[in-house]
């Protein structure tokens, strides 16, 4: 039967490792226009891995983010003004019309000792002879304590549903070692677009653990693809510190399907059958290498009834990476979607090495699909390869399964999975991605139609 398995990677954390030194745990930049981008540093073994952010125009702001507050973070005694320090914002007041990016070099931040972060901001075109560079931004430091979200930082939230509710996971430290309260807001991005969660008050952080699971009633939220955001004061007041996901959280009606093994080739069965006439998606991750070439999906209702669906008529292969996949419930015509039993697998392969995970049922407008369009090269198993420096091209399709015609549609590009390969060491999940984090100079288009 396939196991539970994480799906794709999400953050981590190192609080109070004793390993932090003079850092910046993230660059965040927010745009005018709501969209955020977060870029976690990395730790290349490369001298300097360079990424571009996005454009860099008029009233877009850049936070150096220090996430890692923490009283036991530190690998020695920094000094206590930057230990302090949630933030340092740079905000362009001016650009002066140019067309400007922002981009980041990082070079050994494998080593909190010996890393160096350079976040630069660039024209992107060439300047007349005699042409000046007007432009006009504001610095500042914000003293307050940090903040980081664990979950959600994917699309689909991974592990963290449940029924109609969303367990949010972040931390927060304050440099001062004093008490901390926490606050929880949805939103579209816009300063004035956020709406709080905890309606009950300011949350109380652990000293111990500095650290929260909050869960989040979702059963009156409409439908939507919404940024979670979590601030962080002193109990006795003072700034804000902040984080905000690496991507908007995909909201709606909501049974999340945990894996309960409880009989051969089946993922989940329910205590009491379940209703999900009101969702339009059965949603999971799946990956394997070894008898995965013909697997099925079954759905049960509590009649015995089933249905079946080959996994590759909803995904072009099963390969080594877990990938999320989408089925909706009109696949599944027969049974009785009032009283669904149980979910599982069938494989025609004696034995197998899936893994699945994060299934739930949902209600979603959109259906959305990626392929990676003409690879140079791709590996035993399928998978496209890719050069250092050679450019990556995806199509992406949009299917609307709503019923009526969506517009105002903002589409955002965010990783999934890659893989690192070096001659004779086993293959492993790239340093130079993270899941959820909004893909290299990809900036979200809006307005578009979907009948």
């Amino acid at each position: 039967m396939p196991s539970s398995a994480t799906g794709p990677s999400t953050a981590s954390t190192n609080i109070n490792d004793g390993t932090e030194g003079h850092d910046v745990d993230c660059v965040m930049l927010k745009k005018a226009n709501g969209e955020w981008i977060t870029h976690q540093v990395l730790n290349p073994y490369t001298n300097v891995y360079q990424r571009t952010l996005s454009s860099f125009s008029r009233n877009d702001v850049v936070y150096l983010m220090q996430q890692d507050r923490g009283r036991n973070s530190y690998g020695f005694a920094p000094e206590a003004p930057y230990r302090r320090a949630s933030s340092f914002e740079n905000t362009m007041l001016e650009d002066g019309g140019l067309p400007l990016g922002l981009d980041v070099y990082e070079s050994h931040t494998v080593s909190e000792f010996d890393d160096n972060v350079n976040v630069t901001c660039q024209v992107r075109k060439d300047l007349a002879e005699g042409e000046h560079l007007r432009y006009k931004y504001r610095y500042r430091t914000v003293y307050a304590p940090g903040v980081f979200i664990t979950a959600p930082n994917q699309s689909d939230g991974g592990e963290n549903w449940s029924n109609d509710t969303y367990r949010i996971e972040f931390y927060a430290t304050d440099g001062h070692d004093k008490p901390v309260v926490a606050d929880l807001y949805y939103g579209n991005g816009l300063d004035n677009g956020w709406k709080k969660i905890n309606s009950k008050g300011p949350i109380n952080m652990s000293q111990s653990t500095n650290k929260v699971s909050y869960w989040w009633d979702v059963s009156k939220v409409p439908a939507g693809a919404y940024y979670i955001k979590v601030t962080a004061r002193q109990a006795a007041g003072g700034k804000r510190g902040f984080d905000i996901s690496n991507t908007r959280l995909q909201v709606g009606r909501t049974l999340g399907f945990p894996c309960t093994g409880a009989t051969t080739g089946t993922y989940w069965v329910g205590i009491s059958p379940v209703n999900v006439t009101n969702h339009n998606v059965l949603s999971f991750w799946f990956c394997g290498t070894i008898g995965v070439s013909d697997v099925r999906l079954w759905v049960k209702d509590n009649s015995n009834l089933t249905n079946t669906v080959p996994l590759t008529n909803f995904i072009d292969r099963i390969v080594s990476l877990p990938r999320r996949i989408d089925i909706p419930w009109a696949n599944f015509p027969t049974i009785d979607r009032t009283r669904v039993k149980a979910v599982g697998f069938d494989f025609a392969a004696v034995s197998n090495d899936a893994l699945a995970s994060c299934m739930r049922s949902t209600w979603v407008p959109l259906l959305v699909q990626s392929r990676v369009a003409g690879p140079p090269l791709v590996s035993l198993e399928g998978m496209p390869q890719f050069s250092a420096g050679e450019t990556v091209t995806n199509v992406l399709t949009v299917r609307n399964i709503s019923g009526s015609v969506v517009t105002g549609l903002t589409v955002q590009a965010v990783q999934e999975y890659a893989e690192t390969l070096y001659w004779g060491v086993a293959p492993m999940l790239s340093a130079y991605t993270r899941a959820g984090i909004a893909c290299a100079g990809a900036s979200s288009r809006s307005g578009r139609i979907v009948p």
